[in-house]
């Protein structure tokens, strides 16, 4: 039986390459997680060499450097049947941290379905590229405001930087609006049994919620359940819920109907309201 979820967030102790100029997680690893988090989904953390569980999807934010076993783990997965989505930034470089020649991303082309080896910058000039540089201002300049039109919804996201996906196998999930020529911001492709989805842009706060709900449904994964943003909630047993504000500010929960602490025995009505960082335990009444 395959579990629910799982998020790539590191290979090893660390993933970055000379690529990026990064010594630290990326925050395509961050908003990934951030995405989860505040939707109330657990997630578990893997070595993509080392997969020992059966997941129903596997999310691979900003992945710089691809080794070949890592790009076999991956393989095998999606031709197994298994739904895997990766963004923006990925399989760049191989083990020995230099550029792939042949069609990006590096060794899993053929299983995404696509080749991303251009991109746009959305800015006129980026303080953090081109690190030997004389000129480190950035004068903020948009050249483009790209949208993305996903799931028959529109999002505005806040980028720098996107790539240019040319669809072999794969189709468009979703496109960008507001640039120069149409083209996919989101790539789905067919592998053996399962599917591989390409993400054009690093991840963010908008379209990985987004994604994320979307493939919930698509794939019978369990929501999270619906709280305030800060508010973590988790069903500890049926019809026992465990809610923790994580804010320092008070916070309002709605209720589906009478409940009772077990902490404190007070009963709520139709909500129930949680101090700056407190935490309680309701059962349904």
């Amino acid at each position: 039986m395959k579990e629910e979820l799982l998020v790539v967030l590191y290979r090893q102790k660390r993933n970055y390459s000379s690529y990026k100029g990064e010594i630290s997680p990326a925050p395509e690893n961050m908003n990934t997680y951030k995405a989860l988090f505040h939707s109330n989904m657990d997630c578990n953390i893997i070595d993509l060499r080392n997969v020992k569980k059966d997941y129903k999807l596997i999310l691979i934010p900003g992945h710089c450097l691809m080794d070949e076993r890592s790009a076999e783990t991956i393989g095998r997965y999606v031709e197994n049947g298994g739904t895997v989505v990766m963004t923006a930034y990925s399989a760049k470089v191989n083990q020995y941290n230099q550029v792939f020649d042949t069609p990006m991303p590096g060794l899993l082309h053929d299983v995404f379905g696509i080749r991303a080896n251009a991109f746009e910058r959305t800015c006129s000039h980026v303080g953090d590229v081109n690190e030997g540089g004389l000129d480190k201002t950035d004068p903020g300049i948009r050249r483009e405001s790209p949208g993305i039109c996903f799931n028959g919804f529109d999002y505005q996201v806040n980028i720098d930087y996107y790539e240019i996906l040319e669809l072999n196998t794969a189709m468009c999930l979703a496109e960008f609006a507001g640039v120069a020529e149409t083209c996919p911001a989101i790539s789905v492709n067919k592998y053996g049994n399962g599917t591989a989805i390409y993400v054009a842009i690093p991840a963010d706060e908008v379209i990985m919620p987004a994604l994320l709900m979307f493939l919930c449904d698509k794939l019978g994964i369990e929501r999270g359940m619906v709280t305030p943003k800060g508010v973590v909630a988790r069903t500890l047993d049926k019809g026992t819920v465990i809610y923790i504000n994580t804010l320092n500010q008070v916070c309002t929960l709605n209720l589906a109907g009478t409940a009772r602490s077990l902490l404190t025995g007070m009963i709520y009505g139709n909500c129930i309201t949680l101090d700056p960082y407190e935490v309680d335990i309701v059962e349904t009444v």
